[in-house]
């Protein structure tokens, strides 16, 4: 089972934070996920189950999080920031392009209180950006590469 987070919005604002790509409930509800875009549901239920089968049963339990900072580009809501939250993190920088994401992330950060972990979300272009930050201990660039002409460059920022 994908691990999901919640939060609640009061109902005019539910509009505003659609659509969802993780697995969030909003209001009590388990929200549909790509409601409003073009990715099917169940495309993104597929596509979820096999990044929490790599990452969260895989990556996240393998790594030592506690007391880590992690800058995770492309972060969408931040959902992948929030999991490492779970087991310790000290620091979180999520950079995302698309404020809608910033949005969603701010608020479920906010509400699920990892009180523990300092967090940040900045929007801009992952190829083009510089983050003001000292050095991190993880970075993610989970499906962001493959959607950048020059990805070696971003990997080439990521390892500074």
């Amino acid at each position: 089972m994908i691990e999901s987070f919640a939060v609640t919005l009061e109902p005019e604002q539910v509009p505003h934070f659609d659509p969802w790509y993780y697995p969030i409930q909003v209001n009590g509800k388990a929200v549909r996920l790509g409601e409003g875009s073009k990715s099917s549901h169940d495309y993104l239920i597929q596509w979820q189950r096999y990044r929490d089968g790599v990452l969260g049963n895989k990556l996240l339990n393998k790594l030592d999080l506690k007391d880590k900072s992690l800058r995770d580009y492309a972060c969408n809501c931040g959902y992948w920031g929030l999991r490492a939250a779970e087991r310790g993190l000290r620091s979180y920088v999520g950079i995302e392009g698309r404020q809608i994401f910033i949005d969603q992330g701010q608020e479920l950060w906010r509400q699920n209180n990892f009180t523990d972990c300092k967090y940040q979300f900045v929007q801009g272009n992952v190829a083009e950006l510089t983050v003001d930050q000292p050095s991190v201990d993880i970075s993610f660039c989970i499906g962001i590469l493959y959607h950048l002409p020059d990805w070696k460059e971003l990997l080439r920022e990521v390892a500074a």
